[in-house]
């Protein structure tokens, strides 16, 4: 309840000169006491305070800054939160893989932590706060486990995170990459030519510039390609479930983000006006999907406990 006593909230919001020398805990307790102590922190929330939102908040937030504290050890780790926002580290400290025994820092128990802290906050407003932590996680899935799942679902989490800081540029740029399959480990290039035919397809390479207006042609462009984004079929067998719903989602942040720019809906802007219907029709077909996945589990229960009866 206290832990902002201990750990300054603000010391991946501000440059970590900035914070009181005596916050350093990477110093005085190690990297994988940290990351014990967020993965501890985070099943606090799952477990223990599932019940009172208030108290989840608050271990969701310590276990994030628990995570992100790796990061403080300065170059060439960003040293703002919101420069994590495309940003994979190749390695985390200078020195041996703390993840080399499984017994210290489990790299699973990472995984599932970072996973669940970021729908906790990602839920209640705190997305920035995510983005160092979801640098953590696509580290340990890319560099440590090698597990392309968790990398396209913690890279569908920081999508999101992006979207809902108004970073649509990087947002745009991780769900472009995990739909082509780019950066993701031990994945086969996914552009590679149809059999009997040679040279590598080119995909398409579009950009928003979250300098330039919603409106803008080039990030007309971009918004339509979200929009229309579908995974290849190798990916699709890859995916569970749960990480084509994250993606899903990914995408209807990132155009959600520009027309809840303005007070009304659709926007005023005729150019975004598209956009919106498109929102709309994704977030529709998605509830349909979830309604009838619900009636299916349903009726299913219902008939077991019909059988049940019956025997």
């Amino acid at each position: 309840r206290n832990w902002r006593d201990t750990l300054d909230p603000s010391l991946l919001l501000d440059p970590p000169a900035r914070a009181p020398t005596n916050h350093n805990l990477l110093e005085r307790i190690g990297v994988v006491q940290l990351l014990r102590a967020g993965a501890l922190a985070a099943r606090l929330a799952q477990r223990t305070y599932h019940q009172d939102l208030h108290l989840q908040l608050e271990y969701a937030l310590l276990a994030a800054h628990l995570f992100a504290q790796p990061f403080t050890s300065g170059l060439p780790h960003p040293q703002r939160a919101r420069d994590f926002a495309t940003y994979t580290p190749r390695e985390l400290l200078p020195g041996g893989n703390v993840f080399a025994d499984p017994t210290e820092a489990d790299p699973v128990a990472v995984l599932d932590a970072c996973a669940f802290v970021a729908r906790v906050l990602l839920k209640n407003g705190h997305a920035l706060e995510t983005l160092p932590m979801l640098s953590l996680a696509q580290f340990v899935a890319s560099q440590v486990s090698k597990d392309a799942v968790a990398m396209a679902s913690a890279s569908a989490y920081k999508a999101r995170a992006c979207a809902q800081c108004n970073l649509i540029g990087d947002a745009v740029v991780l769900v472009l990459d995990v739909h082509h399959g780019r950066n993701l480990p031990d994945i086969l290039p996914l552009n590679r030519p149809p059999v009997g035919q040679s040279g590598l397809q080119n995909p398409v390479t579009v950009a928003y510039h979250d300098a330039a207006a919603p409106s803008d042609a080039a990030n007309q462009e971009a918004l339509q390609a979200v929009a229309t984004l579908e995974l290849v079929p190798g990916l699709l067998a890859l995916f569970p479930p749960a990480v084509q719903l994250l993606l899903r989602m990914a995408r209807i942040e990132i155009l959600l983000a520009p027309c809840s720019q303005a007070d009304e809906w659709p926007h005023p802007d005729p150019a975004l006006q598209e956009t919106c219907a498109t929102v709309q029709e994704l977030i529709e077909a998605l509830r349909s999907e979830i309604v009838d996945t619900a009636t299916t589990i349903v009726e299913k229960a219902e008939g077991e406990e019909d059988g049940g009866e019956e025997g």
